[in-house]
């Protein structure tokens, strides 16, 4: 029963996405968390929503109560670096988004189209460090702050259970 009302909030949530209503599912998901307010899913959902919203703060802050709870999920990793690369902190949110493609490289193909992530393109010296990410050359251990002298002239999902 209590799966059967979950499922039901989701999918009224889901339809407010849909229809852009996103105040309206911050203000659902929040209700849903006076019931249960250690959903890391529901945290995580409204997380993504207050990115939409440009409510950057309230972002960063569920998505670090998420990795409080789950520490290193790549999914909010990855919607944490999208939030700080929106929120004009390129640099962070590549080193964050490198230990994302460290833990899950399946998020590479995300970050090589995500539009999120253009503060980090529109850096010359950070796109070279991104392009290397997202294509899988970057070394791990490497100093990704050292030129690469064969790079010269080169040029962030809802969860539901």
């Amino acid at each position: 029963m209590a799966q059967t009302r979950k499922l039901c909030v989701f999918v009224s949530i889901f339809i407010r996405i849909i229809y852009r209503q996103f105040e309206e599912a911050v203000a659902d998901f929040t209700r849903a968390l006076t019931l249960r307010p250690d959903d890391v899913e529901t945290i995580h959902n409204r997380g993504i929503v207050f990115g939409h919203l440009k409510r950057y703060q309230e972002a960063l802050m569920d998505f670090g109560h998420v990795l409080k709870a789950i520490p290193k999920d790549p999914e909010a990793m990855y919607n944490r670096a999208c939030i700080l690369a929106l929120m004009g902190q390129p640099a962070i949110a590549l080193e964050q988004l490198r230990d994302v493609v460290q833990r899950d490289s399946s998020y590479r193909a995300s970050a090589s189209k995500d539009s999120d992530f253009d503060s980090i393109r529109a850096d010359d010296f950070l796109r070279r460090d991104l392009e290397l990410l997202v294509s899988g050359t970057e070394s791990g251990d490497a100093d990704t702050n050292a030129p690469d002298p064969s790079q010269h002239d080169t040029a962030a999902p809802i969860r539901s259970s």
